[in-house]
């Protein structure tokens, strides 16, 4: 009875022991060892909760608990057709056990039984047995069988309800991939029904997918450019930030505006010691912390030139990269936005946008290394590529256009994450064009100046705000433009063999 108490209140040691302690009296009981598979399952270690599972079964081989469990352990590491048959055998005993149902239609959808799926679904559909996961389970039953406008706003209201969730989010960027290989044209007219999704730029590529050699530098429309970099404390990061910012310095930089966001003692000496080393610096200090956005906007609020690049306090720049930026704008007059490529950027990655779980890949990676690849694969072309949104990491903005626009939204977005996206979708809403300049690469840490449980739940954050302003199925579809992007695509397949074994996923 304690064991049953501590399970239930989640105290997964204390109810370890217990259940521990209740099988040295009652070794014959598989109520015991399905509750220690339970918790194993839980601590991720499947293959041990499948051997308590097991034991289970051969003292009861009909106990359902432990049918059921095994079903859902066999789904974890995608043994499909065990997870079926365990989950078949549960429902003979039980006849319309939802979660048998609920398991036996995963394995059937992922086996392709479609039909038999349809039928398992339709019953968890009567009971309203978790309505979420069952449409989840539909989104992925209706995008096996080709009806992906269906699978998409499926998943796309999923995400709306559940932003923090990961299962329909991966199952969108699954549905949109396979939508556009297998069914083009119906691809781009579904893309052409949703209002706010940029329109399809193959023409915009082909015309602007040319080298730095390419472009006309007596058109002269770019002139100085300030840097700002809002920075609150990892002072070592903001070092090695600033000091490669001053390194590679040319004319081209009016001022580099460091706006202080109450950062400790320490940082705010590092700033001061390298604001000596250059009349460009200027530093602004704000008493209490505000968050990147606003801090970024204090910066602006000193910033004279026609041109900024908001830049994290995290990265490192390479020699002439602000003039690889700046050469973007001088392509065409309605470009408004030009940003890098990065190890830890989402869709402007040099390596692959999502890991195996479907996330944005993160790279751990020295920059050194990292630049020393990317040199080794030559990298000139395709030179820049348009894309519908520009990470904020590092991104060099046309100052008219976004005060025309009305700038960051500092209220919507205060503390960064997010406030980018929402920037690149007003601009192209003007009818302004961004661009990635693939023969640039700037190094960024990523999050340096906030623990990753904060990062993560401001992230999560944005994703309600943009789904919010601009509805989920447009956003995700505006985002999955810029992750699935052909252009960077072919040059991340050239940058493979030189990137590949360096760094590794945290």
């Amino acid at each position: 009875m304690i064991a049953k108490i501590e399970s239930a209140l989640g105290l997964r040691v204390r109810a370890a022991v217990s259940w521990a302690s209740a099988m040295r009296f009652a070794e014959d009981q598989p109520e015991a060892h399905v509750a220690l598979g339970s918790l194993a399952f839980e601590e991720g270690n499947v293959a041990r909760a499948k051997e308590l599972y097991g034991n289970a079964l051969s003292l009861s081989p009909e106990f359902v608990p432990a049918l059921v469990s095994l079903s859902v352990a066999c789904l974890h590491t995608n043994d499909f057709d065990a997870a079926r048959r365990y989950a078949s055998s549960a429902l003979r005993v039980q006849p319309g056990l939802p979660e048998a149902l609920l398991c036996r239609a995963r394995a059937e959808v992922a086996c392709g039984n479609l039909n038999l799926a349809e039928m398992d679904i339709t019953r968890l559909q009567q009971d309203n047995y978790r309505p979420d996961e069952v449409r989840l389970l539909e989104c992925d039953l209706s995008r096996q069988r080709g009806d992906y406008e269906v699978a998409l706003c499926v998943a796309a209201e999923l995400c709306d309800s559940y932003p923090a969730a990961q299962d329909p989010l991966t199952a969108f960027r699954r549905g949109f991939l396979e939508f556009r290989k297998a069914a083009p044209d119906r691809f781009r007219d579904f893309a052409e029904a949703l209002e706010l999704v940029p329109a399809p730029m193959s023409n915009d590529r082909l015309e602007l997918n040319i080298s730095p050699s390419g472009i006309n530098r007596r058109a002269g429309r770019v002139g100085q450019v300030d840097v700002i970099v809002p920075v609150h404390n990892a002072p070592e990061a903001v070092d090695d930030c600033l000091s490669a910012v001053l390194r590679h310095a040319t004319d081209t930089i009016a001022k580099i505006i460091l706006v202080d966001d109450a950062s400790d003692p320490e940082t705010v000496g590092r700033m001061r010691r390298l604001a000596a080393r250059d009349k460009r610096i200027e530093t602004i200090r704000l008493e209490t912390r505000v968050g990147f956005t606003r801090a970024l906007g204090a910066g602006l609020v000193q910033s004279k030139a026609p041109y900024f690049v908001a830049l994290n306090s995290d990265t490192i720049v390479p020699t002439g990269w602000l003039d690889r930026l700046r050469d973007g704008f001088e392509t065409r007059p309605d470009v408004a936005m030009v940003g890098p490529m990065s190890n830890n950027a989402a869709w402007q990655n040099v390596f692959p946008v999502f890991d195996n779980l479907g996330t944005f890949a993160v790279r751990d990676i020295d920059p050194t290394d990292l630049s020393t690849a990317f040199a080794q694969a030559e990298v000139t072309t395709p030179g820049f590529v348009p894309t519908p949104l520009v990470h904020g990491f590092c991104a060099m903005v046309d100052r008219q256009v976004f005060d025309l626009v009305g700038g960051l939204d500092a209220e919507a977005f205060p503390e960064g994450y997010g406030e980018f996206q929402d920037l690149s979708i007003r601009l192209r809403q003007q009818g302004k064009i961004c661009l990635v300049a693939s023969d640039c690469l700037v190094w960024h840490a990523r999050g340096a100046s906030i623990s990753a449980r904060r990062r993560g739940a401001l992230s999560e954050r944005a994703r309600g705000v943009l789904y919010r302003k601009y509805s989920a199925l447009n956003y995700l579809f505006i985002e999955m433009e810029a992750c699935a992007n052909e252009a960077l695509d072919t040059l991340r397949d050239r940058l493979e063999p030189c990137l590949r074994g360096i760094g590794k996923q945290p």
